[in-house]
C-alpha cells in the first residue's frame, strides 16, 4: 500500500486526521507553493493560493481520488486562475502613492521611515472608510495577514473579509483621484 493510500485511509476512517493533514501540509507546500508562484507575482497572493488550495483539500478530502499530487497542482492551478479573474474586475489602488498623499508630497522611503507619515495615512482612511474596513486593510498590508486569517480573527466569511477590502481600496482610489 502506498503512503497516498494509507493517508486516505486514515481520512476516511477519521483517525489521526489533525497529524494526517499537517503531514499533508508539510510534505506537498512547496510543490503547491511552486505551481502558484508560476501564476501570480506577489508573495502574498500566491501564500494566499496556497492556503486555499489546502483549506479546499481539508474541508473534503475525499474528493481527491486516488492521486494526491496531482490533485493539488490542478487545484492550485485553478485557485491562482480563479484569484487573477477576481482581481481583472477589481479596482486597485497604489498604497504607496496613498502615503505619498497623505503625507504632503514626501517620497515613499521618507513616509515609511515616518511614523507620524503613516498616522496621517490611517486617519485619513479612517475618515473615509469605516473602522471595521480601514482594520481589514492594516491587518493585509502591515500586518501580512491573509483573507482566511482575517476573517477568522473577526469572525466572518472570507468573501466578506475579500469584498470589504476591495470595496474599501476603490473607496480609497476614488477620493485619492480628486
Amino acid at each position: 500500500m502506498t503512503d497516498e493510500k494509507k493517508l486516505f485511509k486514515a481520512i476516511r476512517l477519521n483517525k489521526g486526521k489533525e497529524e494526517v493533514f499537517r503531514y499533508i501540509y508539510n510534505k506537498y507546500k512547496p510543490l503547491v507553493f511552486f505551481v502558484c508562484s508560476k501564476f501570480l507575482k506577489s508573495e502574498f497572493d500566491i501564500n494566499d493560493a496556497v492556503e486555499e488550495t489546502f483549506i479546499e483539500l481539508f474541508k473534503n478530502p475525499l474528493g481527491v481520488g486516488s492521486n494526491l499530487k496531482g490533485y493539488l497542482s490542478v487545484s492550485a492551478k485553478h485557485n491562482c486562475l480563479d484569484m487573477l479573474r477576481r482581481q481583472a474586475k477589481r479596482p486597485t489602488v497604489e498604497l504607496d502613492r496613498g502615503v505619498n498623499v497623505a503625507c504632503g508630497g514626501l517620497s515613499v522611503e521618507e513616509s515609511v521611515c515616518s511614523h507620524d507619515a503613516f498616522n496621517r495615512m490611517v486617519k485619513l482612511m479612517q475618515e473615509i472608510l469605516p473602522n471595521e474596513d480601514v482594520d481589514i486593510i492594516l491587518l493585509h498590508v502591515t500586518e501580512g495577514f491573509n483573507f482566511e486569517e482575517i476573517a477568522l480573527k473577526k469572525e466572518q466569511n472570507v468573501k466578506t473579509v475579500k469584498s470589504k477590502y476591495y470595496r474599501a481600496l476603490k473607496k480609497l482610489k476614488i477620493r485619492m483621484e480628486k
